[in-house]
């Protein structure tokens, strides 16, 4: 046999080991495929997810008239990205609204193919819809939370409490926004310190809370102070009118005419400070 056909035979077992090795590595990947649970291999993306919860989410954010309601999703996503939370926990958090208010089940959550974990934390992040009191919701929701220890899912509640107190000034009803300042997020500094104490996620949510707080602590007194002074008013408006009829039984003509000059004085400021009193303090721009 020539050196020529040694060389031949050679090179032809090689090409056919590496074609063996490669049949090899192919049937590996094929099984390795057939390993991945079918759930990861069809679960959405977070474009895909966004989109979803565009067409499910929609209106505006309470109390606004240019928020769309989908955006604290976005919020809530964008914070537990920016404290370097995974991808499981990211998706919950764009998810985490979708159940509790928007007409979505969790069978429709497994019909679109996301995985049980981010389900698992959407399910322990919404509120019992079966209970109609919604203060009791959130109550229930707490205790739900505080027994499964789970802290991706508190990550998610704090996530959503930050950007709420953030925009709690919008709330025109008083008595909601005193619940929310000062029963809410109370709970929140007292119990989520254990799980996230001294962290920046923490920190920057007492940040937001203690500015708010402030605001309205600023606001009651505003407010109140504006109450003092309409009463004021309301008051010298009644003496004026009293002046005037006294004036009248005495047929004295200056002094109606002096009381009828204090009374349409005192009833144009009235107005002026009606609007003042009931209309900015409402606003509530802080």
């Amino acid at each position: 046999m020539s050196e020529q056909d040694i060389k031949n035979n050679l090179e032809e077992e090689v090409s056919d080991e590496n074609l063996e090795e490669n049949e090899e590595k192919s049937e590996d990947i094929i099984n390795e495929e057939e390993n991945i649970p079918e759930e990861i291999l069809h679960s959405p993306s977070f474009e895909e997810t966004e989109d979803l919860v565009k067409q499910r989410i929609t209106w505006f954010r309470k109390w606004t008239k240019d928020i769309p309601n989908y955006i604290h999703s976005f919020h809530v996503r964008e914070i537990l990205k920016e404290n370097r939370f995974n991808e499981t926990v990211q998706m919950a958090g764009l998810l985490h609204d979708i159940v509790e208010d928007w007409n979505t089940t969790f069978d429709e959550l497994r019909e679109l193919w996301y995985p049980e974990e981010v389900i698992k934390l959407v399910d322990l992040a919404t509120h019992n819809l079966k209970t109609k009191d919604k203060f009791q919701r959130w109550k229930d929701m707490m205790k739900r939370l505080e027994e499964a220890c789970d802290r991706n899912a508190r990550a998610i509640k704090l996530a959503d409490i930050c950007d709420n107190v953030s925009g709690c000034h919008t709330m025109p009803n008083l008595k909601k926004r005193k619940r929310f300042l000062y029963e809410k997020c109370p709970y929140f500094v007292e119990q989520w310190n254990k799980w996230f104490w001294w962290t920046e996620f923490y920190l920057e949510f007492l940040r937001r809370y203690h500015k708010q707080l402030f605001n309205f602590v600023t606001f009651e007194k505003r407010l109140a102070a504006w109450k003092v002074l309409w009463i004021l008013i309301w008051i010298s408006f009644i003496l004026t009118v009293w002046l005037g009829c006294y004036a009248w039984y005495k047929t004295d003509v200056s002094l109606m005419k002096l009381s009828l000059t204090i009374g349409i004085g005192i009833v144009i400021l009235m107005w002026i400070l009606h609007i003042i009193c009931f209309r900015i303090p409402h606003k509530t721009e802080y």
